[in-house]
C-alpha cells in the first residue's frame, strides 16, 4: 500500500489550490482480476469486450485489405498506357480515405529516430 500526496496546481498570484484528496494506491502486479461479485455481470462484460474487440480488428483488418486492393489497382492504372487521369485520381482518393481510416485506428507515427 502506497499513500499518494494530495496533487496541487500552482495558479496565478503563487497560490496553490488542493485538486484532489489523498487516496490509496493498492498495485499487485502479480494479480489482476475483475472486482465484481456478480459473475453474471462479469461474464456479460467480458462478453461485450470481446465482441467489441473482434469488431474493431476485423475493421481494421478489412481496412488493411482494402488499402491492398487498392494499392493493386493504383499499379495496374500506371502500366495501362491508356489509364485516364480521372482513373488514378479516383484512385488516390479512395486510397486517402483508407489512410484517414487507418490513422484513426493507429494514430500519428513516432516521430522517434
Amino acid at each position: 500500500m502506497q499513500d499518494l500526496q494530495s496533487f496541487s496546481c500552482n495558479l496565478c498570484e503563487g497560490r496553490n489550490k488542493e485538486l484532489a484528496v489523498p487516496v490509496h494506491l493498492y498495485a499487485n502486479p502479480q494479480s489482476c482480476y475483475f472486482p465484481s461479485t456478480d459473475l453474471k455481470a462479469k461474464y456479460a462484460w467480458i462478453s461485450e469486450a470481446s465482441d467489441f474487440s473482434k469488431s474493431i480488428y476485423a475493421t481494421i483488418s478489412y481496412t488493411t485489405e482494402l488499402m491492398n486492393k487498392t494499392n493493386a489497382v493504383m499499379q495496374a492504372i500506371h502500366e495501362t498506357p491508356g489509364a485516364s487521369a480521372e482513373m488514378m485520381n479516383e484512385a488516390e482518393r479512395i486510397n486517402s480515405e483508407l489512410d484517414k481510416i487507418m490513422f484513426i485506428f493507429n494514430g500519428p507515427t513516432a516521430k522517434a529516430k
